[in-house]
């Protein structure tokens, strides 16, 4: 296939940073699917379980993501559910004896604690067909070399950027992941590192602070994660943002300036976008550190 949204993201040049979601709470809940074409799917949930996620995710201001185990092509009668924070860096996992047990689950105060990161791959290919064709493969690799932690799951935004891997609770979003570059994530994971040529951001943080980060980081040759924050956001003109932050360990400061402008490109962003498109471009303007 040579005219996906992928490839052509790959010939512009479309940056990564700054596409990573804006929602820094997650809710997870096991389904096999099909997961149809929305962007917020409902899968094979009955009514009485759509009604009951979808109130916990509004009151937990939560993403509703559906997972499942990559290659399993029939419905398992338990069901797993999860909470992931990515601000405090929690996840709970829970689980129903079957899917219609997930209406009386306590996604609110129950589950178990579990700190092993789970690594979930975007592999919707109703909604875009690169989601499915660079993401199963992927997904399929996570799970060879950790199986409990492996998952597909619907869409995180950036089809473009297939295939994503959105690794909970850090809230970390990767792009453009190829089969070679799964140990290089796993690893870095381990390592308390980052992976900055396939990291599109953080979850939880504006676009413009997910880029200004990305530079500082460059700027300070710092790849260890939680190590750079953003303190404040402003809009400070037309299509001018100023980040501010810090070091948090050794107590450095920054202070970023950057563009924001829309260019239009001749096809779609997504594989299934009709005409012309409007891509998001931020430049960097100005970096002061000490």
């Amino acid at each position: 296939m040579t005219d996906t949204c992928s490839v052509r993201a790959r010939a512009r040049g479309d940056a990564l940073a700054g596409t990573a979601l804006t929602t820094h709470r997650f809710l997870l809940i096991e389904d096999p699917g099909p997961w149809g074409p929305q962007a917020h799917p409902t899968g094979t949930l009955p009514p009485a379980v759509l009604k009951q996620v979808h109130a916990v995710a509004l009151e937990l201001s939560a993403r509703m993501l559906l997972i499942r185990r990559p290659g399993r092509k029939m419905a398992p009668q338990e069901r797993r559910w999860a909470v992931a924070d990515v601000e405090t860096g929690e996840m709970r996992w829970g689980s129903a004896e079957s899917v219609e047990a997930l209406v009386d689950a306590d996604f609110l105060g129950g589950g178990s604690p579990d700190r092993v990161p789970a690594y979930l791959v975007c592999a919707q290919g109703r909604h875009d067909v690169c989601c499915a064709t660079e993401g199963r493969p992927v997904a399929a690799a996570f799970a060879n070399r950790m199986p409990e932690s492996a998952w597909e799951c619907t869409h995180v935004g950036g089809d473009r950027f297939a295939a994503n891997v959105l690794v909970l609770p850090s809230g970390l979003v990767y792009g453009r992941v190829a089969i070679g570059d799964v140990d290089r994530v796993l690893s870095a994971q381990s390592a308390g590192l980052l992976v900055p040529d396939l990291l599109r951001g953080r979850c939880g943080i504006a676009p413009v602070a997910q880029v200004a980060e990305a530079h500082v980081r460059d700027a300070w040759h710092e790849m260890r994660d939680r190590t750079v924050a953003v303190d404040s956001v402003e809009h400070v003109g037309p299509e001018l943002w100023r980040v501010r932050g810090g070091h948090t360990l050794d107590g450095r400061r920054f202070t970023a300036e950057l563009r924001e402008t829309h260019d239009p490109v001749d096809s779609g962003l997504t594989c299934s976008a009709i005409g012309p498109g409007l891509l998001r471009t931020w430049t960097l303007t100005g970096l002061e550190s000490n």
